[in-house]
């Protein structure tokens, strides 16, 4: 028997309310145009923290916004990184 043909009036409800909820666009959180669909059909957009916890974003905005504010929240820990690396080499070169 096929499944579709027997689906009791819950399901068919529960299948209707999936149909209707994917025709819905999603907004950025950020700029609040609606989140573009990427190549794939992706149709959820980008996870925007550190901007937004719990938000999604475009295209757009995560590539302007959220970004760079990640980069900008790491920046200091490569650059203690970098002058650890450098001072190591800096006490080897001492020691030769």
């Amino acid at each position: 028997m096929d499944g579709a043909a027997d689906a009791s009036p819950a399901n068919k409800f529960i299948i209707q309310a999936l149909l209707i909820e994917s025709e819905v666009t999603m907004k950025c959180c950020l700029c609040y145009e609606e989140i573009d669909v990427n190549v794939f059909g992706w149709t959820e957009g980008h996870n925007a923290d550190p901007l937004s916890e719990d938000g999604r974003c475009c295209s757009i905005c995560n590539a302007t916004k959220v970004i760079p504010a990640r980069l900008n929240i790491i920046e200091p820990i490569i650059n203690a990184d970098l002058k650890a690396v450098e001072g190591e080499r800096d006490v080897k070169e001492s020691v030769s």
